[in-house]
């Protein structure tokens, strides 16, 4: 016996993993907000792609990174 567990303090059991009773439910919105998520990424890109060269000098972005960025 170690000092937590004593006779009339018995060690206790180990704790099961809960399923949530949402998790069902929930998997379609999680979907949906990954979903959006790349749809404002790749909208992003799009318009960081759209910018004139004069103003990604004013930024300090070169045109290889504005093609790596775009890239992804």
């Amino acid at each position: 016996m170690n000092e937590l567990s004593t006779p009339h303090n018995p060690p206790a059991a180990p704790a099961r993993p809960r399923r949530s009773s949402f998790a069902i439910v929930d998997w379609p919105l999680g979907l949906w907000s990954r979903l959006e998520n790349r749809r404002r990424r790749h909208k992003a890109r799009q318009q960081f792609a759209r910018i004139d060269a004069r103003t990604l000098r004013d930024a300090g972005i070169s045109e290889a990174q504005r093609f790596i960025l775009c890239e992804l």
